[in-house]
């Protein structure tokens, strides 16, 4: 816990995005960020932004691409899989996710009706891409808690999904 603590400190975090159960564990008061720029994907909290309410809160309160002098600017924090060690912190440059993300826009012709479905675990760079997209277009995104074939469907079908993108493992699975 600490050594995220130390290195979310050190490269000057402005948002951190996480569910509501990570945040209390986290001791976000030993954080250099104030309560409010903690987002609760799952619009919980009392304490931390609720992420319904964050995408609604006009553009230049969050804005991405702010710092216009510093493209590569740390912006996202993940983990790697473990499947050949222990999970380690990845970091991803606020430019990295921000092209990805206009990237998936064009490519795919994604609009503000769109209803993006994230079916990954959070920390997956696929997850932030997932969660960038709705900020982006003002869209919705609607964040599967667990993944299995049967909950998927139900989701898409329930929540009128239009787009989401799922690992290999995934299409295994439903297929």
């Amino acid at each position: 816990k600490n050594d995220i603590i130390n290195q979310l400190n050190k490269v000057g975090v402005k948002l951190l995005f996480a569910w509501n159960e990570y945040l209390k564990v986290l001791n976000y008061k030993k954080l250099n960020i104030k309560p409010n720029q903690f987002i609760d994907l799952e619009s919980k909290s009392k304490v931390f932004t609720k992420y319904n309410d964050f995408i609604k809160l006009p553009k230049k309160n969050y804005s991405l691409d702010k710092d216009k002098k510093n493209k590569n600017l740390k912006f996202i924090f993940g983990l790697t899989s473990g499947s050949t060690s222990e999970p380690k912190i990845v970091v991803f440059s606020q430019n990295t996710k921000i092209l990805r993300s206009l990237h998936a826009i064009k490519m795919y012709n994604l609009k503000k009706n769109d209803i993006i479905l994230m079916s990954t675990p959070i920390y997956h760079s696929i997850s932030f891409r997932l969660l960038i997209l709705p900020i982006i277009l003002n869209s919705t995104c609607v964040i599967m808690d667990k993944f299995s074939s049967k909950n998927w469907f139900n989701t898409i079908f329930e929540n009128n999904v239009s787009f989401s993108i799922l690992v290999s493992s995934q299409v295994d699975m439903i297929l």
